[in-house]
Parts: structure tokens; C-alpha cells; sequence
């Protein structure tokens, strides 16, 4: 995924623009850089939808929703509901010796971590006590089916929804502009930070390390080789602007021929974005222009 963020020159003189461009690898993320309390915002979920559950299946179906619950969370460690093209569905039998769908026409995994390997358009996944995990690709799924021996989620396009028996009721956003409410913030959070980075920190160069690029005073030229500048002047603000369990560091070799400028890692899922910073315009010194870079050549 590229995300490309434009610096414009103020004026609107067509001169200078600093381009940003991310590459990142991975996987929801919220408005916000506070905390994400993922288990708490499952207590509210389960105590707003377990009347609807202990209507449907009783006792048995409180119990499934529970499990259900932190098994979602889990699985958007490994899978990111932002991008995540097609319908998801995760379920929890009320008695898993009875298949709610045939589990020998499903892929068996014993660890979650293999989940985004299987996991892709529509699927449904199903948790098992003992650690089993089972996930089937389907084309179409009939979740009133499913919910009849079950307690069933799924996902859709930012749209979540708990179905038990013949009810089914979607799952308000607890966290407005978040993909999933059980997804931990990453790569929505990043964007917003470069938008932020971009606009106050940038475009009249507000940032003290950035404003030191310029060669003159009416920010018209670089200075010569500056990209060293720049890279700190992103990596010292994304230092203190992402929050939580998050680490940002600066020159990260991918490979032999291919480092990149920085590199952000969530340590609560796998996620990681790397960034590579490229820059449009003119540098010079005092005698000449000594570096043109266009789009073209970016």
C-alpha cells in the first residue's frame, strides 16, 4: 500500500513540493493517539448484546459470546479489518461436538498466527476451546444457519454485526472512524499523524528542525544534501506524536539495496509501516543549483 502526502509550496508558486511516500507492510486504527483499551470496549460489547444472546440460547450462548469476543480480538492481530476485502465471519458453537459446518471441508490450524495465510474474501473461522481454529472459504455463507448453533460476528466493509438464533443486531462504533472496535490503532492513526505533519509542521515550516532545510530565507531552495534533516525532522515528530505500544526508529536496511528512512513497529500486533522520504525541487549553494529532483525522477 502507497500512501503519497503533497507539501505544497505556499503561494501556489508550482516550485517546491515535498513528497512523502510510505510504503507499508501489514494490517485499524482510531481519531485519536490515546489508547485503545480493546479489553474494555469487549466488556461494553458483551454486556450490550448478552440480552439478545441469553434470549436466543441461554446460559450456554453468554458463555460462547464471552470466548467469541476475545478470539476477535485476537484474530485482528493478525489480520487487518481496514483493508480486509470481502465478509468475515467468526462464530462460537454452543456445543462444539455438534459441526456447524462440516470442519473436513475446512483448513485446520493450530495457531492463530497462521490465520492471515488462509483468511481472505469471504470466510468464516471458528474457534474451538482446545486452540483448534477452522476456516472455510465460501462465496456465500447463511449466517442465520450459523447462528442457530452458534454465536456469530461478522465484518464487512467497517460494518459489524453479532447474530444469535433468529436475532441479529450491528455493533455501534464505539471509536468513530475506526474500522473494527476490537482492532488495535495502527496504520489510521500514522495517516493521520502525517496529515497533521504535513500541514502544521510543514507547509510554512513550523518544524525548528525542518525549517533549517532552506536555503534562503523565502524557502524558494534547499540547501544541498538536506534529506539527513528531513528524515529527523519526521522521526523526531512521529517520536512524540504516536503513542502506546509503538517504536519509531530511523534507517532501517530491508535489504542490500533497499533501506528505508524509517521504520514504525506495533508491538501489540504485526504491523509495522516503512517510510521512505523523498523530496521535489531545486537545491543549491552559493555558487549554483546542485541538485533538481521533478516527479519524473522521484
Amino acid at each position: 500500500m502507497y500512501l503519497i502526502c503533497f507539501f505544497p509550496r505556499h503561494f501556489g508558486l508550482p516550485i517546491f513540493h515535498r513528497l512523502l511516500q510510505i510504503r507499508t507492510r501489514g494490517f485499524c486504527t482510531l481519531r485519536s493517539h490515546t489508547m485503545l483499551n480493546i479489553g474494555a470496549l469487549t466488556d461494553v460489547v458483551h454486556s450490550h448484546y448478552a440480552t439478545m444472546v441469553l434470549s436466543e440460547h441461554g446460559d450456554p450462548g453468554l458463555h460462547a459470546l464471552r470466548k467469541l469476543l476475545g478470539f476477535i480480538k485476537d484474530v485482528y492481530g493478525f489480520i487487518d479489518p481496514e483493508t480486509y476485502a470481502g465478509q468475515l465471519v467468526i462464530f462460537k458453537a454452543l456445543d462444539e461436538s455438534q459441526e456447524v459446518l462440516p470442519r473436513s471441508t475446512a483448513a485446520q490450524l493450530s495457531a492463530i498466527k497462521d490465520i492471515s495465510q488462509f483468511a481472505a474474501g469471504d470466510c468464516a473461522i471458528e474457534t474451538l476451546d482446545g486452540g483448534q481454529i477452522f476456516v472455510w472459504s465460501a462465496t456465500s455463507l447463511n449466517i442465520k444457519q450459523i447462528a442457530s448453533k452458534a454465536i456469530a460476528y461478522t465484518y464487512k466493509q467497517r460494518v459489524e454485526s453479532f447474530h444469535a438464533g433468529t436475532k441479529s443486531s450491528q455493533v455501534e462504533k464505539i471509536v468513530i472512524g475506526c474500522a473494527s472496535n476490537f482492532a488495535i490503532p495502527t496504520f489510521d492513526d500514522l495517516r493521520e499523524a502525517l496529515e497533521h505533519y504535513r500541514s502544521d509542521m510543514i507547509r510554512h515550516s513550523s518544524c525548528p528542525i525542518f525549517a533549517t532545510v532552506w536555503y534562503d530565507a523565502d524557502r524558494l531552495f534547499f540547501k544541498s544534501k538536506q534529506e539527513k534533516t528531513m528524515r529527523n525532522s519526521l522521526l523526531h515528530y512521529l517520536k512524540s506524536r504516536l503513542r502506546g505500544n509503538v517504536e519509531v526508529r530511523p534507517e532501517q536496511i530491508v535489504d542490500s539495496t533497499h533501506p528505508v528512512d524509517i521504520k514504525v513497529t506495533w508491538f501489540l500486533s504485526n504491523r509495522i509501516a516503512l517510510i521512505e522520504i523523498k523530496w521535489l525541487g531545486k537545491s543549491r549553494n552559493s555558487s549554483k543549483i546542485t541538485s533538481e529532483k521533478t516527479m519524473s525522477s522521484s
